[in-house]
């Protein structure tokens, strides 16, 4: 199915200039509990969307990406995200990171909208 497989957004990331005010900000003043932390992610469980934390700006394949402060998640079957690659490939989308297997168990597949946001198509690997 691929990029039609992409039916809701799973979670959406807030770029950051301080992280650990971010986190107090969410967790403190909010309410909103986390439910997975590293020193770079932060991420919290805000209904049936996720909200996370990363830095202003982001390592992607040796590249930096900065400027917008969204990025944009969405889930899809691990089997999608080699062709939903080939797909955005096929239509000149800017790719920021190829399908990787990532150490916190996702497939990711990272690429610009036509604004410059970063959106993300991932997997779970396990």
């Amino acid at each position: 199915m691929s990029l039609k497989a992409i039916k809701s957004i799973d979670y959406v990331v807030l770029a950051c200039r301080d992280i650990a005010r971010a986190r107090d900000f969410y967790s403190r003043i909010l309410g909103f509990d986390v439910t997975y932390e590293r020193d770079d992610w932060v991420k919290f469980n805000a209904g049936p969307i996720s909200l996370a934390l990363r830095p202003e700006t982001g390592p992607f394949d040796g590249r930096t990406v900065s400027g917008p402060a969204l990025q944009l998640a969405f889930e899809v079957a691990y089997s999608d995200i080699d062709r939903c690659f080939e797909e955005l490939k096929a239509h000149g989308v800017s790719i920021i990171e190829r399908p990787t297997n990532q150490v916190w168990g996702h497939r990711t597949l990272f690429f610009l909208d036509s604004e410059g946001n970063v959106l993300e198509v991932y997997a779970n690997t396990e």
